[in-house]
């Protein structure tokens, strides 16, 4: 947020200053200056580098100042495999739970937060991305059914995608097992 007081001064006491944007600003930078006195910025940079606008201020009887204001942004750090999951066994006839802290599979250098998928499951297995707890869980659990194949292999992809879209991905191996740990 750019507000009046924190960039201009108008000598005249009691006036308000309404404040504008002039110039080209990036595709990506939306503006809301709704708000008296305020100027509300947002988006998602799509690339790294520096934009600059001019900031107005313009008072009860028309006079107006300008201010040039640079806005740096930094490029998007996608998530990164922090260290990839150790196989399991399954063991038919049985309950299976796997849990892992969110930070010790996945991190983010921007710290953005991430949202974690599971694709290649099957039926007798869920999937839960615990982000209420501290720290973030992700949890594999379900019950072995008796019909399942001993020695057949699940590969479980978890993928954490950031706020901006980036993902990377990591595959947990489930293999079934008839031997009782």
């Amino acid at each position: 947020d750019l507000a009046a007081g924190d960039h201009f001064r108008d000598i005249d006491v009691g006036d308000a200053l309404a404040l504008s944007v002039v110039g080209t600003l990036p595709a990506w930078l939306s503006v809301n200056t709704s708000a008296p006195g305020l100027v509300r910025l947002s988006g998602v940079p799509t690339t790294a580098g520096s934009a600059s606008f001019t900031l107005r201020a313009t008072d009860a009887n028309g006079a107006t100042v300008d201010k040039t204001i640079t806005i740096a942004a930094a490029a998007n750090l996608p998530p990164t495999l922090v260290a990839a999951p150790a196989a399991q066994d399954a063991t038919i006839n049985r309950s299976f739970a796997w849990m892992m802290p969110l930070s010790q599979l996945f991190a983010d250098g921007n710290g953005d937060a991430l949202q974690v998928t599971a694709s290649g499951l099957p039926s007798w297995l869920s999937f839960q991305h615990i982000g209420t707890q501290s720290p973030p869980q992700l949890r594999i659990s379900g019950q072995v059914p008796p019909d399942a194949v001993d020695g057949q292999s699940h590969s479980v992809v978890l993928t954490a995608t950031d706020t901006s879209g980036a993902s990377v991905s990591a595959t947990l191996q489930i293999r079934v097992t008839n031997n009782i740990p």
